[in-house]
């Protein structure tokens, strides 16, 4: 008795992946790994401005975007699907108050008798006050967010110019509603700059 054969299914298997959950740093990637699985996989963000997910056979990269709690939905060919967390952290703390930092040295800029500065079209000079240093910060690019290039941190101390510090990295973290955090950097030198430009 001859039979037709039948094209064998595979079984339906659990969707799993090697992570439940996830913590990044805005701009950090982690890879997931699809340890189980039907195939034909989707991957999709519920906050594409916050995590962005990039889909490559039996994995998915997960990047943070911006300081927020996202979650990332995978879906099979089988109709199974499952939810990772992701909960993205800022790269940087905004200061509890206005103030120039570098290497230690801080100053705040929001007291009345506080330095007062100057802000220029890429750059702003911190006056001094008593005694103190007096600084010059610029970079080109202006003042909308994102990393600068051609920094320099310019250092007078009893009215003497220093040599000009070429800075390694400057980035402008926040920039909205007037308000401004920039963070930069010179080998193990590190400094941050947050003020407001309003009334």
């Amino acid at each position: 008795m001859l039979t037709a054969c039948e094209k064998e299914t595979a079984p339906v298997v659990d969707l799993v992946l090697d992570k439940t959950e996830l913590s990044l740093i805005e701009n950090e990637e982690i890879v997931v790994t699809i340890t189980s699985g039907n195939g034909s996989y989707k991957v999709i963000s519920s906050d594409p401005n916050k995590v962005t997910v990039s889909l490559a056979d039996h994995a998915f990269t997960v990047k943070g975007e911006g300081e927020e709690d996202a979650t990332v939905v995978l879906s099979d060919k089988a109709g199974r699907s499952i939810k990772l967390e992701v909960t993205v952290k800022a790269r940087y703390t905004v200061p509890a108050e206005y103030q120039f930092a570098w290497n230690g040295e801080k100053k705040l800029l929001d007291k009345v008798d506080g330095p007062a500065f100057t802000m220029l079209t890429s750059g702003v000079a911190v006056p001094e006050v008593a005694g103190e240093n007096q600084y010059y910060l610029s970079w080109t690019g202006g003042f909308g967010k994102g990393v600068k290039s051609n920094a320099v941190l310019q250092i007078v101390s009893d009215g003497v110019k220093g040599s000009a510090i070429e800075l390694n990295n400057l980035e402008v973290v926040k920039a909205e509603n007037d308000v401004y955090f920039i963070v930069f950097s010179e080998n193990t030198k590190n400094g941050e700059l947050y003020f407001s430009v309003s009334e």
